[in-house]
Protein backbone atom coordinates (compact mmCIF):
# COMPACT_ATOMS: atom_id res chain seq x y z
CA UNK A 1 0.00 0.00 0.00
CA UNK A 2 3.28 2.63 0.81
CA UNK A 3 4.81 1.78 -2.46
CA UNK A 4 1.36 2.78 -4.54
CA UNK A 5 0.97 5.82 -2.42
CA UNK A 6 4.36 6.62 -2.64
CA UNK A 7 4.41 5.98 -6.55
CA UNK A 8 0.91 7.96 -6.94
CA UNK A 9 -1.24 5.07 -8.04
CA UNK A 10 -3.29 4.71 -4.68
CA UNK A 11 -5.06 6.02 -1.85
CA UNK A 12 -4.95 4.13 1.15
CA UNK A 13 -6.03 4.04 4.87
CA UNK A 14 -2.15 4.23 6.00
CA UNK A 15 -0.16 6.18 8.54
CA UNK A 16 1.19 9.19 7.44
CA UNK A 17 -1.33 10.88 5.53
CA UNK A 18 -4.75 12.26 5.38
CA UNK A 19 -6.19 9.48 7.84
CA UNK A 20 -6.86 9.53 11.29
CA UNK A 21 -5.23 6.99 13.24
CA UNK A 22 -8.19 4.98 13.72
CA UNK A 23 -9.16 4.56 10.20
CA UNK A 24 -5.47 3.47 9.14
CA UNK A 25 -4.88 -0.42 7.88
CA UNK A 26 -3.22 -2.13 10.56
CA UNK A 27 -3.24 -5.66 9.77
CA UNK A 28 -4.40 -8.21 8.30
CA UNK A 29 -7.61 -10.20 9.54
CA UNK A 30 -7.59 -13.41 10.58
CA UNK A 31 -10.74 -14.57 8.29
CA UNK A 32 -9.06 -11.97 5.47
CA UNK A 33 -10.10 -12.74 2.21
CA UNK A 34 -7.53 -14.82 -0.04
CA UNK A 35 -7.32 -17.02 -3.06
CA UNK A 36 -4.36 -18.47 -5.01
CA UNK A 37 -4.46 -17.51 -8.84
CA UNK A 38 -3.55 -19.33 -11.99
CA UNK A 39 -0.07 -18.77 -11.09
CA UNK A 40 -0.52 -20.29 -7.30
CA UNK A 41 -0.08 -16.95 -6.52
CA UNK A 42 -1.53 -15.56 -3.10
CA UNK A 43 -3.91 -12.86 -3.85
CA UNK A 44 -5.30 -10.75 -0.71
CA UNK A 45 -8.75 -9.10 -1.12
CA UNK A 46 -10.27 -6.38 0.94
CA UNK A 47 -13.96 -4.94 0.38
CA UNK A 48 -14.81 -1.30 -0.47
CA UNK A 49 -13.72 1.06 2.29
CA UNK A 50 -11.94 -1.49 4.02
CA UNK A 51 -8.82 0.01 3.50
CA UNK A 52 -9.22 2.65 0.81
CA UNK A 53 -11.74 5.60 -0.57
CA UNK A 54 -14.44 3.74 -2.71
CA UNK A 55 -13.12 5.49 -5.77
CA UNK A 56 -10.41 2.54 -5.07
CA UNK A 57 -13.15 -0.17 -5.33
CA UNK A 58 -12.03 -3.65 -3.27
CA UNK A 59 -8.25 -4.07 -3.52
CA UNK A 60 -6.21 -7.09 -4.18
CA UNK A 61 -2.81 -7.46 -3.67
CA UNK A 62 -0.24 -10.45 -5.00
CA UNK A 63 1.75 -11.27 -2.26
CA UNK A 64 5.02 -12.34 -3.81
CA UNK A 65 6.86 -15.97 -3.73
CA UNK A 66 9.88 -14.75 -1.20
CA UNK A 67 7.12 -12.55 1.29
CA UNK A 68 4.82 -15.82 1.77
CA UNK A 69 7.43 -18.47 1.99
CA UNK A 70 7.48 -18.80 5.33
CA UNK A 71 3.67 -18.64 5.75
CA UNK A 72 2.32 -21.12 2.95
CA UNK A 73 3.34 -23.76 1.50
CA UNK A 74 1.06 -25.86 -1.48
Amino acid sequence: MTEQVEAGNGDYFIPGGIWSEEECFKSIDADQKFYLDEANRLVILFDEYEVAPGSMGTPRFVIDEQARSGILTL
